[in-house]
């Protein structure tokens, strides 16, 4: 149950960590990009799941790699149109996940060729894709689940817990002089890093245990270097 939750949990917050890297480029309002992710979650995040129930039940597993396994030999059977909805489900997930590294790569290596790095690492992902790199995906999101919740922690401890103390940040980030900002923030990484081994050692659930300590961590250490400062 708590592996569940985990990996649950750690799919949802990395995708949560990555919505900004696409939300910040959009060219319509608001109201436009509500419709479409009220549209998406509420028909794609409740029918698939079912669809994906219903098929571990009549396989009596419930290893993802088998169940979408048979899913996509029950797709291609279908013709046409399970060929095409699941190229389209396929392909609205992993364009932000490609986007996304993408982005983070480009930043890391400071490269100008986008569209180059988007080629290459599409091509590692298809061919991760064929070596069945599927069969990992349950310890792969359990993963995520431990490392990437307290990730999202920091950003919500910075944002809304650290104002209650008496420490604000400036986060209009047009008014950032990004010559004056250090190169590692080493009370987030700490807490991060903190988080992401109790969520290890911890009993219980990974992901909540890992976000817990990670806010708590964060604002001590914040108010121990301010204090220090």
């Amino acid at each position: 149950m708590a592996t569940g939750v985990t990996t649950v949990i750690g799919s949802w917050a990395a995708g949560m960590a990555t919505v900004p890297d696409c939300g910040r480029f959009a060219k319509t309002d608001i109201i436009k990009i509500s419709i479409v992710w009220i549209a998406g979650l509420f028909f794609g995040h409740f029918l698939l799941p079912i669809a994906g129930i219903a098929a571990a039940l009549h396989l009596e597993t419930w290893d993802f790699g088998v169940v979408s396994d048979y899913i996509g030999v029950l797709a291609t059977g279908s013709g046409i149109i399970g060929a095409v909805l699941i190229t389209l489900a396929a392909w609205t997930t992993n364009q932000q996940n490609l986007y996304s590294a993408s982005n983070a790569t480009c930043n890391i290596i400071e490269v100008k060729k986008k569209s180059t790095v988007t080629i290459v690492l599409g091509a590692i992902g298809i061919a991760l894709g064929f070596c069945g790199v599927v069969d990992y995906f349950v310890p792969y999101m359990t993963w995520l689940g431990i490392v990437i919740p307290p990730m999202a922690a920091v950003m919500v401890a910075d944002y809304l817990v650290l104002p209650l103390f008496g420490v604000k940040h400036n986060y209009n980030y047009n008014d950032i002089s990004y010559e004056n900002l250090p190169l590692i923030k080493w009370p987030s990484v700490l807490a991060w890093g903190c988080g992401v081994a109790v969520a290890i050692f911890s009993p219980g659930i990974q992901a909540i245990n890992g976000m817990v300590a990670t806010v708590v961590l964060h604002v001590v250490f914040n108010l121990m270097a301010n204090k220090k400062n």
